[in-house]
């Protein structure tokens, strides 16, 4: 998608510049992401379990866990992490570059849906 010009989100109003920001920062990990194969997604350059499909899928359970359990009060929310391994998100076992960012792509819109519904 991609940012809006600059004049126009100065003047949208609050809603829209923050919602254009979300999903700057949104497409920002999809860019990055798009195009590793899956074997490279999952190489970790530093000590901790980052890696590039570790953050798109912790991500996709952030827009689930921010969006609709926090701000919209569900209940039984699916989460990329579990109460016995609060890191499986980042080891990201079994997660494809394709899964991830179709995923993705839906709970982002989730959590669009939740954010058009409601006021600041």
């Amino acid at each position: 998608m991609g940012l809006r010009p600059i004049d126009e989100l100065l003047t949208a109003g609050e809603k829209p510049m923050l919602a254009a920001f979300l999903q700057a920062q949104r497409d920002a990990i999809v860019d990055r992401v798009s195009g590793l194969s899956d074997e490279d997604a999952h190489i970790r350059l530093v000590e901790s379990l980052t890696t590039p499909i570790g953050v798109l899928n912790h991500l996709i359970g952030v827009e689930r866990w921010w969006f609709r359990v926090q701000f919209a009060g569900e209940d039984d929310v699916p989460v990329t992490w579990t109460a016995d391994d609060m890191d499986a998100d980042f080891r990201a076992v079994g997660v494809t570059v394709e899964g991830a960012i179709a995923e993705y792509a839906v709970a982002c819109r989730e959590s669009d849906e939740i954010i058009a519904a409601a006021d600041l």
